[in-house]
């Protein structure tokens, strides 16, 4: 059983403004520090670029700082865990629309890699994310409350790429 208790401390660090916090977790009744890893302004640029060149539309960035903004939303220290800090990326990106174009596909990819670049992955059809997102966009009901659960459901740890023995 593993539940994460408080985020300790927000920085900047590493190449292309990367973040990272250091948040305190319970793990087995023992108190440990695990490293939070945050996608950067050029790793999403990057991303939306690799989806639009894959799937078609116009590239680009409406509002670079807008981007920026949202990204920074899971290193508020509000959120208790990654799956908290991926919808509420997830919502941003939605919500806000910071690219041209490609804003669902690219707030999916971009929750997934945040998950991925912290030890867990999303396990889910694209399919059944589409219908999911539709019928919450029909409803009205794209917010944070709503697309949690769909994470929390969909999430499930990384397979290490190698072991060593």
């Amino acid at each position: 059983m593993c539940c994460v208790i408080w985020n300790s401390h927000c920085g900047r660090m590493g190449v292309g403004g990367r973040g990272w916090s250091v948040i305190d977790i319970l793990v087995m009744g023992r108190k440990m520090e695990a490293v939070i890893q945050y996608l950067s302004v050029d790793e999403a640029m990057e991303i939306h670029s690799s989806l639009v060149a894959r799937y078609g539309g116009q590239d680009g960035v409406r509002d670079p700082g807008l981007l920026e903004s949202l990204l920074y939303r899971p290193q508020t220290g509000h959120y208790r865990d990654v799956a908290e800090m991926a919808a509420a990326l997830y919502e941003a990106v939605l919500v806000n629309r910071p690219f041209r174009e490609g804003n669902r596909r690219s707030a999916f990819f971009l929750a997934d890699v945040f998950l991925r670049m912290n030890g867990w992955q999303l396990k889910t059809d694209r399919a059944e994310v589409d219908t999911f997102l539709e019928r919450l966009e029909k409803r009205g009901l794209v917010r944070y409350e709503y697309l949690l659960p769909g994470i929390r459901n969909a999430i499930r740890p990384q397979k290490p790429d190698f072991v060593i023995y």
